[in-house]
């Protein structure tokens, strides 16, 4: 029996990673599982996302394939959670590339795992503060119609650019976009007007600062994030609870 025939017919908009469908994901594994086994010669089978085997990592890429085609919803299961995760948003372009979760995580598709970002300093009388964390975006040359990105140094033949790009811009542009999201001390009433009128909405979105709520430029969760004026996300002003 073809373990894999029928599998990518079942409509994924219907049956995505939730409790009340659990009776036909668990099907569809079953299936999966069957073909996983066929391939390795093992039979047990274990489903992980670190630390996998070369025949599980197969079956996870599978699984996850198969609930993303056709599906207006991407959901990963993460520490025994549904997570919702989207393409994001970056500087006004989807990108395809990664998938970021509302509780600030984001998954590069093409290297298969989560990215950590790079964390970046500042420093003080006491030794240096923790300000941001940036991810570095990959694109074809000319993908940023503005000329903002730069032309990769390490392989120059490669034809593509890179821009940076910080973790809690890519989340709450994703989950939260301006347009439809004053920032804060704007009402909504008002905001209506505004964000129609092109050169003001330009304006504030080069001008917006986004605020870690905690203070914890790590935690990245959408709860976490507010836009704000610099004013009211200066570090100082806020350590002198000002």
């Amino acid at each position: 029996m073809d373990s894999t025939r029928g599998i990518k017919s079942y409509d994924t908009r219907k049956y995505t990673i939730r409790r009340d469908n659990i009776g036909m994901v668990w099907r569809v594994l079953d299936h999966t599982i069957d073909m996983a086994r066929g391939v390795s010669g093992r039979d047990d089978m274990r489903i992980t996302l670190c630390r996998e085997s070369d025949t599980t990592h197969f079956l996870r890429e599978y699984i996850m394939n198969l609930f993303y085609l056709n599906s207006d919803k991407i959901i990963y299961n993460i520490d025994g959670k549904d997570i919702e995760m989207k393409h994001p948003i970056c500087f006004g372009k989807v990108y395809d590339k990664w998938l970021v979760s509302r509780c600030g995580k984001v998954w590069s598709i093409s290297r298969k795992r989560f990215i950590s970002g790079t964390k970046s300093y500042v420093p003080t009388k006491k030794g240096k503060r923790l300000t941001d964390v940036k991810m570095k975006i990959t694109t074809p040359i000319g993908f940023w119609e503005d000329g903002s990105g730069r032309p990769r140094q390490r392989n120059p033949g490669d034809k593509v650019e890179e821009r940076n790009i910080r973790y809690h811009k890519v989340v709450i542009d994703t989950w939260k976009p301006l347009y439809d999201n004053p920032p804060e001390g704007i009402v909504w009433e008002e905001w209506k007007i505004v964000r129609d009128l092109p050169s003001v909405y330009n304006h504030i979105t080069k001008t917006i600062t986004i605020d870690h709520i905690d203070d914890d430029p790590t935690n990245n969760h959408l709860d976490n994030l507010r836009r704000v004026t610099s004013w009211d996300n200066n570090y100082s002003r806020k350590a002198k609870g000002i």
